[in-house]
């Protein structure tokens, strides 16, 4: 009777070595004395915001074709706006007041 193959690809004695010198080392040091060291997420406040089921589903759709969630899509969006609209000379959004 014949083995059947896993299917897993055996790993070569290279891999393994390079596998293992990841595992081994701490690189953090030579990140902070490169001074090359990035902060991927900053810390983050959770909100609430009321949005019309129109708007949610143009943000779900601009989010899905760059293979992002819609609401790291709203961030970006706000992110990448916030200091073109600061600028901008106010305007009264609210007449009653």
């Amino acid at each position: 009777m014949k083995k059947k193959k896993s299917g897993k690809k055996k790993k070569s004695l290279s891999d393994q070595k390079l596998m293992n010198a990841f595992e081994t080392q701490d690189t953090g040091k030579a990140i902070v004395d490169a001074d090359s060291a990035v902060r991927i997420r900053s810390r983050t406040q959770p909100i609430s915001l009321r949005i019309s089921p129109d708007l949610v589903a143009k943000l779900r759709q601009a989010a899905a074709e760059r293979d992002l969630g819609y609401q790291t899509m709203a961030k970006l969006i706000i992110a990448e706006n916030i200091d073109l609209y600061i600028k901008r000379k106010p305007r009264n959004l609210r007449p009653d007041r």
